[in-house]
């Protein structure tokens, strides 16, 4: 068994053993990566400066990733009448449902949730 693991200090993706021992790189060039959920072969990424990367098995992107520019103000203050549907700010938190689709919670003093259907 492994455990993958963000590591946001380094921008990375990383494989750990039960006992917390480095196994290997999985992806780099990470933006500040923040969440991780696996779903089958797919690993889906929040990472704070704005994307939501899509991994496949092998550590490759997806061209189905959800990226944006890095917001022009602090993300946790952009108000709601600011956010532009589907555009990820701040992922902190990302989920998978049972289809496929990709939750994705965001950090803002408003709150806000994505629901990325699976295509």
């Amino acid at each position: 068994m492994r455990i993958i693991a963000v590591d946001r200090a380094n921008g990375r993706v990383v494989h750990l053993s039960l006992d917390g021992e480095l196994l290997g790189v999985v992806a780099t060039d990470m933006l500040l990566p923040a969440a991780v959920a696996i779903q089958g072969d797919y690993a889906a990424i929040g990472e704070l400066k704005g994307q939501v990367t899509i991994l496949d098995k092998s550590g490759r992107s997806s061209p189905n990733s959800a990226r944006t520019a890095t917001p022009p103000k602090p993300a946790a203050t952009i108000r709601p009448d600011q956010m532009d549907r589907g555009n990820v700010t701040s992922p902190h938190g990302v989920a998978f449902t049972a289809n496929g689709d990709v939750l994705v919670s965001e950090y803002n003093k408003f709150g806000r949730v994505h629901l990325f259907k699976r295509q």
